[in-house]
């Protein structure tokens, strides 16, 4: 044999392998692939999921809610003394809120008034007997009252546990990615 038939045979070797190692590149990637959009497409269920469990758990809260206010609205209805205390109180709040602050007080001045109103121990003793009084009249209202209570904290807690894992999750988020890489 001479070199001329020997490059002649090598040629198309050589393309075969070049196509075999191509077909092999792209077999190999193919399954990545599917499974990094089988991945995604599990994340997004699971996101999808969480937040039809989330909407439902909105919709309960609302409902708990509206139950709640219901019971207080009456409650103070059919309680003239806890509705003077009230307004008593909601009276010195705004007393004590002049007191604080300029009449054209800038919006940093008015959280600041708002922050120092909320550790007011005068307020604080006050509220804190408005809400016990406002408390036991909605359960003479409606024996209801606690379960409803209960409920509500339970959502708000549900929905505090979802949103730290959303958190965390997004936090690791990028470092998961790079690690895949």
């Amino acid at each position: 044999m001479d070199g001329k038939t020997t490059q002649k045979k090598a040629k198309p070797v050589k393309g075969l392998f070049l196509g075999l190692t191509t077909l092999a590149c792209f077999l190999i990637a193919v399954p990545q692939t599917s499974a990094q959009q089988s991945n995604e497409n599990q994340q997004q269920n699971q996101q999808g999921q969480e937040s039809q469990d989330l909407a439902q758990l909105k919709q309960q809260a609302q409902k708990y809610a509206q139950k709640l206010k219901q019971i207080e609205k009456s409650a103070m209805e059919n309680n003239p003394k806890l509705k003077k205390k009230k307004k008593e109180y909601q009276e010195l709040q705004k007393k004590k809120m002049k007191e604080m602050m300029p009449e054209n007080a800038s919006r940093k001045e008015k959280m600041k008034a708002q922050m120092a109103l909320r550790q007011d121990k005068e307020l604080r003793r006050k509220g804190k007997e408005l809400q016990q009084e406002s408390l036991e009249a909605m359960k003479d209202e409606d024996p209801k009252t606690q379960e409803y209570l209960d409920k509500l904290t339970q959502i708000r807690k549900k929905f505090q546990k979802i949103r730290q894992q959303r958190s965390q999750e997004q936090g690791k988020g990028p470092q998961r990615e790079k690690m895949e890489q």
